[in-house]
């Protein structure tokens, strides 16, 4: 079970991380009105 709680933790983490990346790139694109298809 507790291996089930790693995982689990682990995966909010790449979770949040991809959306903060996310994020990132949404703020850039819109400073430079560059807009990635």
């Amino acid at each position: 079970k507790s291996q089930f709680k790693t995982l689990f933790k682990n995966s909010a983490v790449e979770r949040a991380g991809f959306n903060g990346l996310k994020r990132n790139i949404d703020f850039v694109a819109e400073n430079t009105n560059f807009r990635p298809e």
